[in-house]
């Protein structure tokens, strides 16, 4: 293990270079060089060359981090791109996915919370009152208000269901 004196050291000396080299694959260096010191901290034997040792696992940190990062903004512009996410098939032929689409982003977040939650996540009022830690009369008003400007954005009714539409 090695010696928190030889660590402190080792952290004043090289540091800023190794957050500089790390720079080059994300701006997220400290992060990464901190990473790297707390795992040289918790090495059972201290590596031979511990500076090298540093750079390496910074370095793969950095990489591994920046993979993952561009992952998630290629998965993220994905489903900002896919209509087939919101609606596995249109309600009618006379519907515009990307009308409906366009209304419900313009729906207050509350709101568009409740609808999707209600409509395509199939909660009843009782388990939306749950997950949004919100009462079952104040997810029902908002339901029914989101339905409501739908109706008026779209200038056609939304079906209600109508085997749960009311609170008991």
């Amino acid at each position: 293990m090695i010696d928190p004196e030889q660590l402190s050291r080792l952290f004043d000396r090289h540091a800023a270079a190794l957050e500089l080299y790390v720079r080059q694959w994300t701006p997220e260096a400290a992060d990464i060089v901190q990473a790297a010191y707390v795992r040289l901290a918790e090495q059972k034997t201290v590596p031979r060359d511990p500076v090298a040792w540093l750079y390496r696992v910074a370095r793969n940190l950095a990489v591994s981090q920046a993979r993952s990062a561009a992952a998630r903004r290629r998965r993220e512009q994905a489903v900002g791109h896919e209509t087939s996410r919101w609606f596995a098939q249109p309600a009618s032929p006379d519907v515009d996915i990307n009308e409906v689409i366009v209304a419900l982003q313009r729906l207050p977040q509350d709101q568009r919370e409740v609808v999707v939650l209600r409509i395509w996540g199939g909660r009843t009022y009782d388990e939306i009152a749950d997950i949004t830690g919100s009462p079952r009369t104040t997810v029902y008003r908002k339901y029914q208000s989101a339905l409501r400007e739908l109706r008026d954005m779209l200038e056609s009714p939304c079906s209600t269901n109508p085997t749960n539409s009311e609170p008991t």
